[in-house]
C-alpha cells in the first residue's frame, strides 16, 4: 500500500481552472513532522472572502507571489514530495484539483481518503460496513432508531430547547 499523506491546501479561490493554490501543508506518514510550504501566485481572478478565510493577508502570503521575496515551493519539488501518496484529508479531491493544476499531472496514488465523509462511518453507532452498502441500508437503519424512539420523521413540530447559538428560540 502507497504511504498515507495528510495534506491541506490554502488556494485563491474554489475553482482550479482560474484559482491557484498559495500554500501547501502535508504530513506523510513516513515522516516525522509535518511540513508546510508557499507556492509562487498570483492573485488574478482571486476570491476576496476565500483569501480573507484562508488568512492569506494576516500571514503575508503576498510575498510568496510572482516577485515576492518569500521561499516558494517548486513545482517539481512538490510532484517528488506526493509522488506515488495516497492523500488523506477533508475533501482532498479538491486539494488534489488545486495541486495538479499546479504541479501539471497527478502524481499521487488514484484512490483518496475524505475523512470528511468518514465521520459518519462511526456517527451513531454505524459501523463502516453499514454505510459502505449503500445508502438504501443506511437510510434504513435510521429509519428504525427513529422509530424505536418513537421519532415521526414527518414530524417539525418539535424543536431544540436552544439554538447553534446557544441562545434560547424565540417565544411562537
Amino acid at each position: 500500500m502507497s504511504p498515507l499523506c495528510f495534506i491541506d491546501t490554502e488556494t485563491t479561490g474554489l475553482d482550479p481552472r482560474i484559482h491557484q493554490p498559495y500554500e501547501v501543508c502535508w504530513w506523510r506518514e513516513d515522516e516525522p513532522e509535518p511540513r508546510s510550504a508557499w507556492l509562487q501566485h498570483t492573485l488574478d481572478h482571486a476570491d476576496r472572502q476565500a483569501l480573507n478565510i484562508g488568512g492569506y493577508w494576516d500571514r503575508k502570503g503576498y510575498a510568496a507571489m510572482d516577485g515576492g521575496w518569500m521561499r516558494t515551493e517548486p513545482p517539481r519539488t512538490l510532484a517528488l514530495v506526493l509522488e506515488g501518496v495516497t492523500l488523506v484529508g477533508s475533501n482532498p479531491a479538491f486539494d488534489a484539483a488545486m495541486l495538479t493544476s499546479y504541479i501539471g499531472a497527478p502524481v499521487w496514488h488514484h484512490r483518496m481518503i475524505d475523512v470528511a465523509s468518514g465521520a459518519m462511518w462511526d456517527r451513531d453507532g454505524l459501523d463502516v460496513a453499514t454505510t459502505t452498502t449503500g445508502g438504501r441500508a443506511l437510510r434504513r437503519t435510521h429509519r428504525r432508531r427513529r422509530r424505536r424512539r418513537g421519532v415521526d420523521r414527518h414530524d417539525r413540530t418539535t424543536r431544540p430547547e436552544h439554538r447553534a447559538d446557544h441562545r434560547p428560540h424565540p417565544a411562537g
